[in-house]
């Protein structure tokens, strides 16, 4: 399902475990930062697909709206988009 630590197959939604495992060394921080969005937003996030470079990611939407959307990358660091 996945190259590395990223998601890269289109077929194979990944459940939380998988991206929490994609995360690498960044998973206390990625754990931290989506509790955060949960209790500040009461927000979970969805899987998104964001084609063959950057695989499977996990975005936040507010009233139709992307809040933020967080990929998992290569051991200790993983990108957001606000």
């Amino acid at each position: 399902m996945s190259s590395g630590h990223l998601l890269l197959d289109r077929g194979q939604i990944p459940d939380a475990a998988a991206f929490e495992s994609a995360s690498g060394t960044s998973l206390p921080q990625w754990r931290r930062l989506v509790a955060w969005v949960r209790s500040t937003y009461g927000l979970a996030g969805e899987p998104l697909f964001g084609g063959r470079d950057d695989g499977w990611a996990l975005r936040f939407r507010r009233s139709g709206r992307s809040l933020m959307t967080l990929i998992p990358g290569p051991p200790a660091r993983f990108r957001r988009r606000w």
